[in-house]
């Protein structure tokens, strides 16, 4: 009998919180300049601009519950 712990799947706020996180995570160089060493780039100004659009939405979404994703409105979890 196995008794391994179900794996708990993370709701789409976790996942869009982390990952707006590793976009907005800064570093200092040796030369003491910040920088974001995550990036997206796109040879399409205009993608570029619609994913600047994208991610400022999502930091707004995730700001504080509920969390209003994609048109969806995930409450969040009392148990985490």
């Amino acid at each position: 009998m196995n008794s391994s712990p179900v794996p708990v799947k993370p709701s789409l706020q976790d996942l869009v919180t982390e990952f707006v996180g590793l976009l907005d995570k800064k570093e200092e160089s040796g030369l003491g300049y910040e920088f974001h060493p995550n990036q997206i780039s796109s040879c399409r100004v205009l993608d570029c601009d619609r994913l600047e659009e994208l991610l400022n939405q999502m930091r707004e979404a995730i700001k504080e519950p509920p969390y209003d994703i994609g048109g969806f409105i995930e409450e969040p979890n009392p148990f985490t």
